[in-house]
């Protein structure tokens, strides 16, 4: 049996939408039971599984927990830190989403190693202030070295090769076909269908996803040169 109450007090709302739907579809479907309570102004999500074996839960729920802190206290600290000096459109958006998932495989193992479920409780907010000093390091450093760079992004080659060598350090994921259509941009994966209402909300979802290839029709120019100028051969344009 698996009991555990998660402390989400400090966590961006939008993040923590996604993260309490996705834990309660799992739990749900393991015929579990989820609940949210709050206690002395501190909110909860109370999990209760009664399984013989656990651990692939458990392995579950670590990943989903160690996906929201990057998300939510890495990106905190990118956008708070990061020093841009240039319009903050979608080539803002995709250095910081390049930033935050840089080496996120690597980063979200470590998470997963220092957590520890057993006492049936975890304050999220806690578990990172303390339990991951040397990750908060480590992205102070990676932010603090794309600072030391930031005066030679005025020049379009090097901010490229910036991201390109951030886009090195995530994973690669399944290739994408992006279509502009009716006011919307669609985004079609495997049998995965998503919407989008602006090209920041896009390359925020490219640059996180890093596509093997992508095939780009009827989308913005200035965008589809953008895109294509730094995927390089991994982009076919259909205009």
């Amino acid at each position: 049996m698996l009991q555990l109450s998660l402390c989400v007090n400090g966590i961006n709302n939008d993040l923590l939408n996604d993260f309490k739907q996705n834990l309660k579809e799992y739990v749900l479907a393991k015929s579990g039971v989820f609940s949210v309570f709050e206690k002395d102004d501190f909110l909860y999500y109370l999990i209760v599984l009664n399984l013989d074996d656990t651990q692939d839960s458990e392995m579950f729920i670590k990943q989903k927990i160690a996906q929201l802190i990057i998300n939510s206290f890495k990106c905190n600290l990118v956008e708070n830190n990061l020093k841009y000096e240039f319009s903050r459109d979608y080539k803002y958006l995709a250095l910081v989403q390049a930033l935050i998932n840089f080496d996120s495989a690597c980063d979200e193992s470590y998470i997963i190693q220092k957590l520890d479920l057993s006492s049936g409780e975890l304050y999220i907010q806690f578990f990172y202030y303390f339990c991951c000093k040397i990750l908060k390091e480590k992205w102070a450093q990676l932010i603090e070295i794309t600072n030391q760079n930031s005066h030679l992004f005025n020049v379009q080659e090097n901010y490229l090769d910036v991201l390109r060598f951030l886009l090195d350090g995530i994973d690669k994921k399944a290739s994408i076909n992006v279509e502009a259509q009716n006011n919307k941009l669609k985004v079609q994966r495997a049998d995965e269908i998503i919407l989008f209402n602006s090209y920041s909300e896009l390359i925020a979802y490219i640059i996180k996803n890093n596509p093997q290839f992508i095939e780009l029709k009827n989308v913005d120019k200035s965008f589809a040169d953008f895109v294509k100028q730094l995927f390089l051969t991994r982009v076919t344009l259909c205009l």
